[in-house]
């Protein structure tokens, strides 16, 4: 049987079609990782960069990856819901809602992407991930 542990080692593992990232940049993901890391960089964020290319700065990564995507997920999450919830009563509020939803859904994409790139680097490498 599936234990917590192994659900979430099976999500967070990049799936054979994320495996070398083409289905996203396909989908346009560098532009928004472009704009992430631009944003970023003028609050004076650097954790959008690995430092090296050492195990702890990769697993390290990794673990942003993963926290940042769960964020995203949940905020996709109450959007839809909010969605749900206000387009009986203002267009204009559901349509914010579903926009906001839209973006945390390509931000867990942005993360998803990342990831996978971590994972080849840990292939390269010889690494267990």
């Amino acid at each position: 049987m599936f234990s917590p542990e192994s659900l979430v080692k099976w999500y967070f593992t990049p799936k054979p079609f994320e495996k070398d990232g083409k289905v996203y940049e396909q989908l346009g993901i560098k532009h928004l990782e472009k704009l992430v890391v631009m944003i970023g960089t003028h609050f004076n964020s650097t954790h959008y960069f690995l430092k090296d290319f050492s195990i702890s700065s990769l697993t390290h990564y990794e673990m942003n990856t993963r926290f940042f995507e769960s964020t995203h997920l949940k905020g996709f999450g109450a959007l839809v819901v909010a969605a749900v919830i206000v387009s009986p009563l203002t267009r204009e509020g559901a349509a914010i809602a579903i926009a906001g939803a839209g973006m945390n859904l390509a931000l867990v994409a942005l993360q998803r992407y990342n990831r996978s790139r971590i994972y080849s680097i840990y292939d390269r490498k010889g690494l267990d991930h």
